[in-house]
């Protein structure tokens, strides 16, 4: 809601449309296929063993192994026809909106990386991050922002998503954002920032 009223502060129309949850999940397909291969080989090329990574990692790059290269091949396809079904949702508008987790952040440990169940871990990631795939697998621009805090003090984000080529729009229009936001105070530096 900060983000929506910073937007109508700045003049922008805002318009409510249902979410892309089908390109969602379908990007988060195309994610798991890609990052499953992705581990496997760069593991046998640096040479890592399956007992050197957590046992998710293990299990995640044996899937790697088993994939067929059609699987990977079809993966690329989908990349493209997935660009084009995006471009294809975001006529009428500028930019998505989009809040960047479900809730709040997951607490440490919430991902259980001893598990040897690659499709619960995908399944929770995208449970945890809905619809985030959709930027890495199209190639469109996201820009995450901070929002505010949750009741625990966390901070929140929104994402805002434009199309191809777009990544000057967004910069302008978050740094244009930031200003009417709350700002956001951590309990101690990260990376060396206040």
């Amino acid at each position: 809601l900060m983000a929506v009223k910073a937007l109508r502060e700045l003049g922008c129309t805002v318009t409510e449309r249902p979410a892309p949850d089908v390109l969602g999940a379908k990007a988060a397909a195309i994610v798991r296929t890609i990052l499953t291969a992705s581990l496997a080989e760069w593991l046998g090329a640096l040479g890592i063993a399956d007992e050197e990574v957590s046992p998710l990692s293990a299990a995640i790059a044996a899937e790697g192994r088993r994939m067929p290269a059609a699987t990977l091949f079809a993966a690329s396809r989908d990349l493209a026809a997935q660009a084009h079904h995006f471009a294809s949702y975001m006529d009428g508008i500028d930019v998505l909106i989009s809040p960047v987790l479900a809730g709040s952040p997951p607490k440490r440990g919430a991902f259980d990386m001893t598990a040897r169940h690659p499709a619960a871990h995908f399944a929770q990631m995208e449970a945890v991050a809905p619809n985030a795939a959709l930027a890495n697998v199209t190639g469109v621009p996201a820009l995450a922002l901070p929002v505010g805090h949750d009741t625990a003090g966390v901070p929140l984000g929104v994402q805002l998503t434009a199309r191809l080529g777009q990544d000057r729009l967004l910069l302008d229009l978050g740094a244009q954002m930031m200003p009417l936001l709350p700002a956001i105070t951590f309990p101690f530096a990260i990376a060396g920032h206040p």
